[in-house]
């Protein structure tokens, strides 16, 4: 199993380094269906593996036609599992493609979070609360955005 792993692990990275190339690769690999893909294999990837491939869904959805797909086939559930998934709310390079997926889509955002379980949803808050309230922390400003579309009220003055 430990060799199946790192070839996972091998074959994320690169996959992360062809998006990365530029927009042809993205392009190429959402025509042959690689977005419902990458959601079924990021629901099952933990760790840094599940990182990378965060990362590649953020490359993909770069673009506003590949972003629509990857919202048809379950990303924003995605996002909210992986806020609760920060097990050490100091991984900031984990925070950051979480919470600019979540900031691409401001109108679904809302709708998408209030169909989670309140439990789901309470975690998530309490989360993005937790990085928010990190002195440093670079991703306090996404915090505070993605809060203010989950939830207005939440950000009176002076609570951040």
């Amino acid at each position: 199993a430990h060799e199946r792993d790192e070839m996972k692990h091998v074959a994320a990275a690169a996959l992360v380094r062809l998006l990365a190339a530029g927009q042809d690769f993205v392009t190429q690999a959402c025509e042959h269906d690689c977005i419902p893909k990458l959601i079924d294999v990021c629901w099952r990837a933990t760790g840094y593996r599940q990182h990378i491939l965060l990362v590649c869904l953020e490359l993909i959805t770069i673009r506003q036609a590949f972003r629509m797909i990857a919202l048809q086939h379950g990303i924003l559930p995605l996002l909210f599992q992986s806020l609760q998934d920060w097990n050490d709310t100091t991984e900031r390079h984990r925070q950051r493609p979480v919470l600019a997926m979540l900031l691409c889509y401001p109108y679904q955002c809302k709708t998408a979070f209030l169909q989670e379980t309140q439990s789901r949803r309470t975690n998530a808050i309490r989360q993005m609360l937790q990085v928010g309230l990190q002195p440093g922390n670079p991703n306090i400003a996404s915090v505070e955005e993605v809060l203010q579309q989950l939830m207005p009220e939440l950000l009176e003055p002076d609570i951040l």
